[in-house]
């Protein structure tokens, strides 16, 4: 189960890949963008944070729940507020 916090509007989102999920024919284009952003974090994290800008979408890593130590942030870039097109800078890990 991923969890996904959001500090401003209190609101959380959950979202569990099914069995086999690498394969499925089911699996959402969204679950597949989270776990692949999940993969870039290299350092033990409790907690996600989403914050849903214009053009970007960012996912803050903590240690500690929602108060604790930020382990890693990543951006994604959108050409537009459309969000169909990622940008050539469309992924940044800080």
């Amino acid at each position: 189960m991923t969890r996904l916090g959001s500090s401003s509007s209190g609101k959380v989102i959950e979202s569990a890949l099914p069995t086999g999920a690498s394969t499925s024919a089911l699996q959402t284009a969204e679950n597949t963008l989270l776990g692949g952003i999940a993969g870039m974090v290299d350092s033990a994290y409790d907690y996600i944070g989403y914050t849903n800008n214009a053009t970007s979408d960012v996912y803050t890593y903590k240690i500690g729940g929602s108060g604790g130590t930020t382990v890693a942030t990543i951006t994604v870039n959108f050409t537009d507020a459309t969000k169909d097109t990622l940008a050539a800078n469309a992924v940044v890990k800080t």
